[in-house]
């Protein structure tokens, strides 16, 4: 537990960071289970107990589909998996976006288990294309050729995922969308979809807010369990 001083519009006193985790196996799989919680005392809070338990078996349930649906026996799938941190970062985007989802009332709209598969599987393109080191908010240091390679990975994740048995083509949708935005920006500039789903921005969304918390640990040389937040 850390704690800071901070100010807020909502006069919260200071901000308290509190993190942990586990990792559970699955045969082959084994995934970090962490959280990273934000308490204000004297302020508004929007985590707690019931937010930690939520996400813990959110991805519970995740690791459970992947099982179920056989993904493992995909080569592709099974070393996206077995990337630590991969399946860290990925993990975390599909707790957040299960968060969000329920916070924003769209779990009758959304199933857990396509928003949840969506955020776990929604960088394969980067390491179909081994660009696992290369992730958003890091564009201005590519070169040019990597940049052009990088921006195609949300369509080559996706045309992955279109090949296999039993995802939703709400998973296929958000993977290809995630980096796209209401105003135009992102990338990829044509989408083979006539709209860009919610269940794509939230996962874009969970992408770059995991990415910044990702950053942080690694700065305060923190264990490197995936961040649960919202």
């Amino acid at each position: 537990v850390s704690g800071e001083s901070i100010s807020f519009p909502n006069r919260a006193a200071a901000e308290i960071d509190v993190y942990g985790g586990i990792r559970p196996t699955f045969g082959a799989f084994a995934f970090d289970i962490g959280v990273w919680g934000y308490l204000y005392p004297g302020g508004t809070c929007y985590f707690g107990a019931p937010g930690i338990d939520f996400a813990g078996n959110f991805v519970l349930n995740m690791a459970r589909a992947v099982k179920e649906l056989d993904l493992g026996q995909n080569d592709k799938v099974s070393q996206y998996l077995a990337q630590s941190g991969d399946y860290q970062h990925s993990t975390s985007v599909a707790a957040m976006a299960g968060l969000l989802a329920r916070a924003m009332n769209l779990t009758n709209e959304i199933s857990a288990t396509q928003i949840g598969l969506a955020g776990l599987f929604h960088d394969i393109g980067l390491h179909i294309l081994g660009l696992e080191d290369a992730h958003h908010g890091t564009e201005s240091t590519m070169a040019p050729e990597v940049l052009a390679l990088y921006q195609t990975h949300p369509v080559v994740g996706a045309e992955e995922l279109a090949r296999l048995s039993g995802i939703d083509p709400l998973v296929i949708q958000a993977v290809e969308q995630h980096h796209i935005r209401r105003d135009g920006t992102g990338f990829p500039q044509q989408s083979k979809f006539s709209f860009i789903h919610i269940c794509s921005e939230i996962i874009g969304i969970c992408d770059e807010r995991s990415e910044e918390h990702t950053s942080e640990l690694q700065s305060r040389e923190t264990i490197s369990y995936a961040v649960f937040c919202l």
